[in-house]
């Protein structure tokens, strides 16, 4: 297990504080916000963003996961809505091209077809949800995201007692002790709320406590050469018939949506989908939800 981490911080050149434990979600879960708020608690408590990241997050399958890292490693979950996971990865795909998959179709299309809809979405969560209710890892807690937006400090203090930062020293050696801890978490949680990341990432400046990490926050508008090409393609037609429903006929031509790009957090609400979708879809994607092997399903 050490080497599999001493092999990731090589790669992306900087130290975990947590060398035991790893964050695993699908895209879309929130994973920037969790990451927003430990790297701000880590500069709270001494230590540098551009060198030291709390833990390792990754979207990898529970059978990779063991074996690079054997079942010691502590793993927290984190998930969301379905509906809110595949909307707004079709809607960053829309946007941007940071997952590199401009996308031309409408979300129905997205939402049934393709491997990073809710197909990709329901098997991904049912091969964790399987793996760690069956014990394949010993230490495990689940983090959802929709419980992080309701009681941010709460759903927060849980992960640090989990990954026992409350009981760690400051960069040199000195103690902090839970309290202090819990006071700089207040502190990251209010730095990190929507509003204030939605400045940071256009500015993308020394606030950007992610920007030395693994990840694209910050990175707005078109990135790679190559798809600058794809502004030439059209919009296909149920595309079309989308955005005029929704009288957004504007970002039918590709460069009029990349300069737009909202980033990667968008609107950061709840059920969101219900908004962005026909009854059709959004009864496909409680049919998809209902087959899902959720933590606290009865």
């Amino acid at each position: 297990m050490d080497a599999a981490f001493k092999e990731r911080e090589q790669r992306y050149k900087l130290r975990y504080l947590c060398r035991d434990s790893l964050m695993l979600s699908y895209p879309k879960c929130g994973r920037t916000w969790v990451r927003m708020i430990l790297a701000k608690l880590l500069v709270n408590m001494g230590y540098s963003n551009q060198d030291k990241e709390a833990i390792l997050a990754m979207h990898q399958d529970p059978d990779n996961i063991l074996e690079r890292f054997t079942s010691d490693v502590k793993i927290i979950f984190l998930y969301r809505n379905i509906g809110d996971v595949a909307m707004s990865f079709w809607w960053e795909t829309f946007f941007s091209d940071r997952l590199n998959m401009g996308v031309r179709g409408g979300p129905s299309r997205f939402l049934k077809h393709d491997p990073h809809g809710l197909r990709g979405i329901s098997r991904f969560y049912n091969i964790w949800f399987d793996a760690l209710s069956h014990g394949r890892f010993k230490h495990h807690m689940f983090l959802r995201y929709e419980d992080l937006h309701a009681d941010t400090f709460s759903e927060m203090k849980r992960v640090v007692d989990f990954l026992g930062i409350t009981h760690m020293t400051g960069p040199n050696q000195e103690d902090l002790g839970p309290s202090l801890i819990y006071k700089y978490l207040e502190d990251a949680i209010e730095y990190s709320k929507f509003e204030n990341m939605k400045r940071i990432e256009k500015q993308n400046n020394e606030q950007n406590l992610l920007k030395h990490y693994k990840g694209n926050f910050g990175n707005l508008g078109i990135k790679n050469a190559s798809s600058r090409m794809l502004q030439e393609f059209k919009a296909e037609p149920d595309l079309v018939a989308y955005l005029k429903s929704r009288n957004l006929e504007k970002y039918i031509a590709m460069n009029s949506r990349w300069e737009d790009d909202p980033g990667r957090l968008r609107r950061g609400e709840i059920n969101g989908y219900l908004r962005d979708l026909d009854k059709e879809d959004i009864d496909f994607i409680k049919k998809v939800e209902s087959l899902i092997r959720w933590p606290d399903k009865k």
